[in-house]
This record gives C-alpha cells, structure tokens and sequence, in this order.
C-alpha cells in the first residue's frame, strides 16, 4: 500500500512539474516585451511562423536573431539587456515558443536509484 501511495505521489508530482516547464503569456500587439525567464542564457531560440531562430545574448552575433541556416535575421526590434531579451513592439511574427539556447533538462534523482529528465522552461508567447 506504502509503495502505491508513494508511487501516485511521485506521479502527480512529476505532472504537476511538466506543466510548470510550459509557461503562457498573452501580450497585446506593439506591447513591449522583456523576455526574462531564461537569465544566464547565452542564447534564446524561438520558434515562430517564420521558422526556427536564435538570439544571441552573447558572443559574434551578440543583439541580432539568426536562423537555421546560420543567416542574420533583421533584429532592429530587439535588444539585449543583462541577459534579458526585449521585444520593442511585439507583432505576430513574433508569437511562438521560446526556450534557453541550448535547451538544458533538469534532472532528478529518486531513492529508488532512477532519474527523471524534465525539459527546460518553454514560453509560449501568443496575442491577445
């Protein structure tokens, strides 16, 4: 019976924290918007209409969005600040989903010996 109600809890708990990984939030469009779920981040990836991209909080390609073919993406409507990713006017190109770059999991191990991988926070990040 120990091992059931030890077991249900552990389930429940590992629900309750694979929903926390996915955030929501709506914005109005031409809101300003500072995506700062990811500090630390060296790079913010997205994925949008237009495909996948990655901001590059730091390094060559610091301030500016560059897609999966490794081209500079027009970026004069973001910005970096202190790990910080704003969107000067969000539009729907803008909506998607966004996670750290590279996405990182978070491991946990149990008493039993196993370990469980959640992924990294996700925003998804969608109009009013």
């Amino acid at each position: 019976m120990n091992r059931f109600i030890l077991s249900a809890f552990l389930l429940v708990a590992i629900f309750a924290i694979s929903d926390a990984a996915v955030a929501q939030q709506q914005v109005k469009d031409g809101e300003k918007v500072e995506i700062d779920a990811f500090k630390g981040a060296k790079a913010i990836k997205r994925t949008v209409a237009g495909g996948d991209q990655i901001f590059h909080l730091d390094g060559d390609n610091k301030g500016s969005f560059v897609d999966a073919k490794g081209k500079k993406i027009e970026s004069t409507n973001y910005e970096a600040n202190n790990g910080i990713l704003i969107i000067k006017k969000f539009t729907k190109a803008d909506v998607g989903t966004y996670s750290e770059h590279p996405a990182k999991n978070t491991e946990t191990k149990h008493a039993d010996g196993s370990i469980s991988a959640v992924p990294g926070l996700t925003l998804d990040i969608s109009l009013q």
